[in-house]
């Protein structure tokens, strides 16, 4: 390891100005330090400079970019991004002021970042102990959620669960507090120990409305019906969803408590009630947030401060147009909505007779680049794409008096989005496609009457999937390289998409149904926000499975291209993995568990997830995916005396993370050797008295283990030293004194065959 200079020759100001210009920030304004007690030499708190929406803090430390070779001295800079949702680590050489590096500790579903503002942290909070005289937690609640493991709505109804705490048994540490007190208050709305959920529709940076009980303590009531016809911003739709976010929050917290993720593995909670860790930091969840759409993130700061899940809106699923009359082209017809004005979203459904568009009296065409020749006034209006732009054809249809527009496409293509911008559009306008233009406008003269049915945005707070994969985030970050350190997951080669996709898959699995032939099942992830059917593609590139003629995914899709690093993409290779190895456990124990709270069962499914969580506090810090493959094989020789350890290495190798595979530098994802190997080692061992007398007989025992393959036509030679004499074996030949066993034939995995000699001592001459 080769060290640079220890003594910066750039100040901690200077380093935080770099860093603003690096991120494209205005320049700090009135940068000063902040008083603050924990100040040390290499930690020192700055004012938010017009740049952040908190102190910034400039730390001092040692960096690698190569795996250790060699280190510099670095100023680490901390800002809360203003009016972002990136929480931004920028590491600046102390020495010449270079960028050495950045992270994003906001982690989000998508690569889409629409975010303008954030809701404040609040840094430094005391732990919190209340070990005696603490408010009993509430006895009774009721929510109307999409019950776990139901996936979203399209799975499966909304029903109501009554105190789902007391999943985890009633002495279980989850149900001191329940999930309305922190031992120290109670609270009537979406808030308690673990999670406090409230919607920030308004993008004000601050909770905006929770979801109230309509009952009093002790026995509280969210059981709000949300209408999905109406726009998810309608009162009683934020509520509900707001509770949706609070019940799967808390049932993440107290699943994934069962399998460590406790108090001194930095969980989320107000009150640790005197087991360790450091409290003072539940999940503020927040619904509907207005910062963006098409997304969700998660933001995980060290023990002790909260995390920040952001749940968004997103774009409704494809619109249809309904022909009413005739009845010879009634039905629904595809069409999508333009994307060129906020103030005219079709929001409830418009019902009318549809016309053409004529651009001159003969209506030989119907272009719409000018004032229409015929009297459209109150009518659903159709158009021909082509020689104008979109919004001119329906700026002159709304002057004219439509209600509504249809643009006909004028390729043989799927309907486009039509863009441009214009807000003084007020009426709906939508595209069908060339082949179902032709169709309806030939009916016209019938009296053709016809609905562009709204479709409300979706929303993200009922899919309890992606709710999952977002609190997984925190899990991951907390649990690699401890709870005190959350940077550990922001290299190149790292599985914390994978983790989450994972442990979404887990907790929306129906355990009670599922059997050991199930393992082809096809699982994708978020088809609800994606307004798919539960078959749908779904976010990622294959659905999750173990027929890799469906799922091909291997460690050579890591291959250093713009796709093969996305994070999400390599995300995808590392879920497999895992979900192929719980497979193979649950195949090698013929087991299922059904209750996904019974961390101590030897049901197939469970050890999986045990081993894997495990496998997360085991790590390195900055992991690739062999160092999370080996902590993984730890993990089971520590939970399970490696029991599993050749369905984990089948399950790996099949992936291309065999035995043989390389990592190379976790800091890249294009260096790494796949491998589809498994551990071939065969050991011997010989054993035999301590100590012997003359003439006595002798018996000594030799063992041949297997690894994880099952080697045949072996052969063992042992030769029998000079002071013993051969009497017999339980195999084997002898020729002069040379014992030769053979065939040696393994059946199975890890298997253990063990041979017997008999000799004489001689005596000593």
């Amino acid at each position: 390891m080769k060290a640079t200079n220890a003594i910066p020759s750039i100040t901690a100001s200077g380093a935080i100005e770099k860093a603003a210009a690096y991120l494209k920030l205005p320049a700090p304004v009135s940068l000063n330090i902040v008083p603050d007690p924990k100040n040390t030499k290499t930690y020192i708190v700055y004012t938010p400079a017009g740049i952040a929406k908190q102190n910034i803090v400039a730390e001092l430390m040692w960096v690698t970019t190569d795996d250790g070779k060699t280190i510099n001295l670095a100023w680490n800079i901390t800002i809360d991004v203003l009016h972002s949702a990136d929480y931004m680590n920028v590491r600046v050489d102390a020495l010449n002021g270079q960028i050495i590096n950045a992270d994003n500790s906001t982690l989000y579903e998508k690569n889409l970042k629409k975010n303008t503002a954030e809701l404040q942290i609040k840094k430094n909070i005391p732990q919190l102990q209340f070990n005696n005289d603490h408010i009993d937690a509430v006895a009774d609640a009721a929510y109307r959620v999409i019950p776990l493991p139901t996936e979203a709505p399209t799975f499966g109804p909304l029903a109501i669960v009554n105190d789902p705490w007391l999943n985890a048994g009633a002495s279980n540490p989850v149900t001191v507090f329940g999930w309305h007190s922190d031992g120290t208050n109670e609270y009537d709305y979406t808030r308690g120990n673990n999670v406090f959920a409230y919607d920030d529709t308004a993008n004000i940076n601050m909770p905006g409305h929770s979801d109230t009980s309509s009952t009093p303590s002790p026995s509280f009531t969210f059981t709000k019906t949300p209408d999905f016809t109406m726009q998810p911003h309608v009162t009683n739709n934020m509520r509900a969803a707001t509770t949706n976010l609070f019940y799967v929050t808390n049932m993440m917290h107290d699943i994934s408590y069962q399998y460590g993720f406790d108090e001194p593995s930095g969980n989320f909670q107000v009150n640790n009630d005197g087991r360790g860790g450091i409290g003072g930091d539940p999940l503020n969840a927040e619904s509907q947030d207005g910062a963006g759409t098409d997304n969700a993130n998660m933001l995980t700061l060290p023990d002790g401060q909260s995390p920040r899940m952001r749940m968004y809106l997103w774009d409704p699923a494809p619109l249809f147009l309904t022909v009413n009359t005739p009845a010879s082209i009634a039905g629904n017809y595809t069409a999508v909505q333009g994307a060129f004005s906020t103030n005219n979203l079709l929001n409830t459904p418009i019902t009318g007779t549809a016309i053409y568009f004529n651009d001159d009296i003969a209506g030989t065409t119907h272009l719409g680049c000018g004032a229409p020749a015929n009297s459209i006034a109150g009518k659903i209006v159709f158009i021909n794409r082509g020689t104008c732009n979109f919004t001119q054809k329906v700026k002159d249809a709304q002057t004219a008096g439509a209600i509504a527009v249809i643009m006909i496409d004028d390729v043989v293509e799927t309907p486009i989005v039509m863009g441009g911008t214009d807000n003084t559009i007020t009426i709906p306008a939508v595209m069908i496609s060339q082949a179902d233009g032709a169709n309806l406008t030939a009916q016209i003269a019938a009296g053709e009457s016809v609905t562009l049915n709204s479709s409300p945005m979706i929303d993200g707070d009922y899919d309890d999937g992606v709710m999952a994969h977002e609190y997984t985030h925190g899990i991951s970050n907390r649990l690699t390289g401890g709870p005190a350190n959350t940077s550990c997951l922001t290299n190149a080669e790292q599985g914390g998409e994978g983790w989450s996709d994972y442990m979404a898959l887990m907790v929306t699995q129906h355990w009670d149904t599922t059997t050991v032939a199930d393992s082809f099942v096809l699982r994708p992830l978020g088809t609800y926000v994606l307004g798919e059917p539960t078959t749908g593609a779904g976010l990622r590139t294959y659905p999750y499975t173990l027929n890799m003629a469906v799922d091909p995914h291997t460690y050579a899709d890591m291959n250093g291209t713009p796709n093969g690093s996305e994070v999400h993409y390599i995300g995808e290779i590392w879920a497999s993995a895992l979900w192929d190895m719980t497979w193979r456990i649950i195949e090698q124990e013929d087991s299922i568990e059904p209750n996904i709270y019974n961390a101590a069962s030897t049901g197939g499914n469970t050890i999986a997830l045990n081993d894997v969580i495990m496998g997360m506090k085991l790590q390195p810090c900055s992991p690739g995916y062999i160092d999370a493959r080996n902590a993984i094989l730890q993990a089971d020789s520590i939970l399970y005396n490696y029991r599993h350890k050749c369905a984990i290495w089948g399950a790996f190798a099949r992936r291309g993370m065999g035995y043989s595979a390389q990592q190379g530098s976790s800091n890249s994802t294009s260096d790494q050797v796949p491998a589809y190997d498994i551990p071939t080692s065969i050991t011997f061992s010989k054993t035999a008295a301590d100590s012997l007398n003359a003439n006595d007989t002798v018996a000594y025992t030799i063992n041949a283990s297997c690894g994880c393959s099952v080697p045949t036509n072996l052969k063992i030679i042992d030769t029998l030293p000079a002071s013993l004499h051969y009497i017999s074996s339980s195999s084997g030949t002898l020729s002069g004194n040379i014992l030769t066993i053979n065939p040696v034939n393994f059946t199975q995995p890890l298997q253990i065959l063990s041979y017997t000699i008999n000799a004489l001592q001689y005596q000593d001459v």
